[in-house]
């Protein structure tokens, strides 16, 4: 990663007023987290630089059901490989 300059100031204090300042994000949260904001529930969004983004809906690609209220850590990491693990996560061209 980049180094921080330990004499310099803070990253997020020198990049204020500019397209990398963190208070880019605020609006689309305080949007979010208000009343008016409800109508957005469930929607994916981004904000960086000077703009904010709406993503398209996600989907599920694959799924794993279990009979138990929780998974056992253990049980996951043996059935990973032949279920949500199957493929390698390889790129999908197609959406089902």
């Amino acid at each position: 990663g980049r180094g921080v300059d330990q004499q310099g100031p803070a990253p997020s204090e020198s990049v204020a007023g500019t397209a990398r300042d963190p208070k880019n994000v605020v609006p689309i949260c305080v949007w979010l987290a208000s009343d008016e904001g409800g109508v957005a529930n469930g929607r994916i969004f981004g904000a960086r630089g000077h703009v904010i983004g709406l993503y398209t809906e996600p989907y599920h690609e694959r799924v794993l059901r279990f009979d138990e209220p929780f998974l056992d850590i253990d049980t996951l990491f043996e059935v990973w490989p032949a279920t949500l693990g199957s493929e390698a996560f390889a790129p999908s061209t197609e959406r089902a």
